[in-house]
């Protein structure tokens, strides 16, 4: 299950450092470590990075090793479902009463969705799933349905989907802004 949350990073006022509240204690993250981040979520692989940043290539390997395995970043590979022939739908799921979590394991674990995010605002969770042809969405909604303490299941097909180039980079933009 993906539960898709955001770390804040707030300024320290005495240095040009973020701090990232995290699990127990927390991280501190450097204008070099920001900096990989952004190169990192640009494409660029380790050697590209440390030519760029004048950065020794152990360091950069090591920094983004950590970084990985934090979770500040997330590598994803993603198949081609439109050349597989499948379209992509998105699933709502309002509830009226019961354990989040456990509706959201169970979504989790149903053969055709991708990956299920709890929300906070107009839907509880929110799935991403693939299907072939409308009998399996209607499955789906279906099974959703009988789940103890879902009110009301909404879904859409993804028909195109927009790419903005360098998306992650305009979050450091934001950063270097308000710094």
């Amino acid at each position: 299950m993906h539960c898709y949350m955001t770390k804040s990073i707030n300024e320290r006022p005495s240095a040009d450092v973020a701090e990232v509240q995290g699990g127990a204690a927390p991280t501190i993250l450097d204008d070099s470590d920001l900096g990989i981040i952004k190169l990192l979520v640009a494409g660029h692989n380790n050697q590209q990075i440390a030519h760029e940043t004048k950065i020794p290539l152990s360091t950069v390997q090591r920094k983004t090793r950590i970084m990985f395995e934090k979770g500040y970043v997330i590598s994803r590979n993603e198949i081609n479902h439109k050349q597989l022939g499948y379209r992509r739908g998105l699933i709502h799921i309002y509830l009226n009463h019961g354990n989040l979590n456990q509706i959201a394991t169970r979504v989790t674990k149903m053969d055709s969705v991708q990956t299920v995010s709890l929300h906070a605002g107009n839907s509880d969770i929110i799935g991403f799933f693939l299907y072939k042809n409308t009998e399996q969405v209607l499955g789906l909604i279906n099974e959703v349905k009988k789940m103890e303490g879902v009110g009301n299941v909404v879904w859409s097909e993804e028909v195109y989907t927009f790419t903005q180039p360098n998306h992650a980079s305009k979050m450091f933009t934001m950063h270097d802004e308000l710094s």
